[in-house]
């Protein structure tokens, strides 16, 4: 068995095999036990999910009931809430110990458009009781932490016991690879081979400053992959393997492009239209480099571009309709109702992505008076990877095009005129005025680009600096404002 799990959180049946947050546990766990109400939060991508599954959760539930929240879609917020205080209240009683309420993916709750004053009344008079026979632990997204002020209204302490849950340490980080192997024990490690992963994984934050941190998740896959690398050869995990895959970011780009690299129709890999579609959609799923966006498939629909598809988008989108391929060409602005069939091809193949474990879902929410799912990048450390595949396949689909055309040009009309050249003046006459024609041909080509960087050229001595001052003074603002957006 795989003691690494790869992109996804580990499960709790897989706690044996999950290392390095021990001492967080206990923390945790201790201060929760004293408070009424704890907040745990978390920057993306620092594992959250699996210390809770393979953590806390079965460690608080060794002596305590605990109820385990994440789903904020669907019901009504208090409802859900409501629902999860009476199940606890009824195991507390039976199992005679107070009870943990844990509240996870909390930040869910602030994306809704929803009045919150219910949910906040049910939390508010659990909390404010001061029973001892109840918990609640509440976890969320660190950059959402500024949102949790709406609770202290309602639950002054609300700030009171707050827990940050860091990026692993190298000592933790090196327990989460070297314990799993030893555990299993069917694979030995080089302990060199360690410092080399910890070097090669560690990530720039969100904004390029600050300290580098390495993704549990993006370690786990690069592991899980060594591990089976090593299998099948001596079963050692050294440096010679790891660089004969090419490194980390060579392990990981293999993973996101074993399901983008060919489009053989299985459940495996995008479709044709899936994958076109894909290349368009990375450059919507962050605000900014590192920063995830959360998107849905209506919301997708609304901003995607023609252009975005690259040069196959307008074959793709002909083949969905043609509602679909002139919505897409129509600027955003100007649209004024969204086009089902690009929603469902964009849901499809977000559900896709999903499966591969490129995206996170979420279910059940209200957007725009409809229920929508809601995605993410599952990784910061993708959206690099994505956004390098969508420049291949561009660069990739441009040279096939070339290609296509050169051939209809040369059977088309060359072969053509090569034929009757041949017929009526001979072979070798016909080679030599194709030789010359490919001459000919290469210095019009070059004619062409010498004149193109003329004209940048002038453009920039001449042109340029007229436009600059051209940009200069005072904008008078039109009599009518523009027209506010239904």
């Amino acid at each position: 068995m795989n003691p690494f799990v790869g992109l996804r959180p580990f499960r709790e049946d897989e706690r044996r095999l999950f290392m390095g947050r021990e001492l967080a546990g206990t923390y945790v766990k201790t201060k929760s036990a004293i408070n009424p109400l704890t907040l745990l939060f978390a920057r993306s991508g620092i594992g959250k999910s699996s210390f809770l599954t393979s953590r806390l959760i079965p460690e608080l539930r060794e002596k305590h009931p605990i109820i385990y929240l994440n789903e904020w879609g669907g019901q009504k917020p208090e409802d859900i809430l409501g629902g999860g205080l009476n199940k606890l209240g009824k195991l507390a009683v039976e199992a005679r110990a107070g009870g943990f309420l844990l509240l996870d993916q909390f930040e869910d709750v602030f994306k809704q458009d929803t009045d919150r004053s219910g949910l906040w009344d049910n939390l508010a008079e659990t909390v404010n009781s001061g029973q001892a026979d109840i918990r609640v632990i509440v976890t969320m997204r660190e950059e959402w932490l500024g949102a949790w002020e709406e609770v202290e209204q309602y639950v002054p302490g609300a700030y009171g016991s707050m827990i940050r849950l860091a990026p692993l340490t190298d000592k933790e980080l090196r327990r989460a690879i070297v314990r799993p192997i030893e555990i299993e024990g069917h694979v030995q490690l080089d302990p060199s081979l360690v410092d080399v992963l910890l070097r090669d994984l560690r990530q720039p934050n969100a904004y390029g400053l600050g300290a580098r941190f390495v993704e549990p998740g993006l370690l786990q896959l690069v592991c899980h992959h060594l591990w089976e690398e090593a299998g099948k050869s001596n079963g050692i995990l050294n440096e010679a393997l790891y660089n004969r895959l090419g490194g980390t970011d060579a392990i990981v780009r293999d993973f996101v492009w074993r399901h983008l690299r060919n489009d053989s129709g299985t459940d495996t890999v995008f479709s044709t239209d899936q994958r076109v579609l894909w290349a368009g959609l990375t450059r919507h799923l962050s605000v900014a480099q590192g920063v995830k966006a959360t998107v849905t498939p209506e919301l997708l629909a609304r901003k995607l571009l023609m252009v975005d598809l690259g040069a196959a988008g307008p074959a793709m989108a002909s083949s969905k309709g043609r509602a679909v391929r002139n919505y897409l060409l129509k600027p955003t602005e100007k649209r004024t109702e969204e086009n089902d069939a690009l929603t469902n091809w964009i849901a499809e193949t977000l559900e896709k992505a999903h499966s591969f474990g490129f995206l996170k879902r979420q279910e059940g929410f209200k957007v725009d008076n409809r229920r929508a799912r809601l995605y993410e990048l599952s990784h910061d450390g993708l959206d690099n990877i994505f956004r390098d595949f969508s420049l291949e396949f561009e660069k990739w689909m441009a040279w096939r095009i070339t290609i296509f055309w050169g051939a209809v040009l040369t059977v088309g009309v060359a072969l053509p005129i090569f034929g009757y050249i041949a017929i009526k003046e001979g072979i070798l006459v016909a080679l030599g005025q194709a030789a010359l024609a490919c001459v000919v041909l290469a210095l019009y080509i070059g004619v062409i680009w010498l004149l193109i960087k003329f004209v940048d050229f002038l453009a920039s001595i001449f042109y340029y600096p007229i436009v600059r001052l051209l940009a200069r003074g005072s904008i008078k603002p039109s009599r009518k404002p523009a027209k506010k957006p239904n």
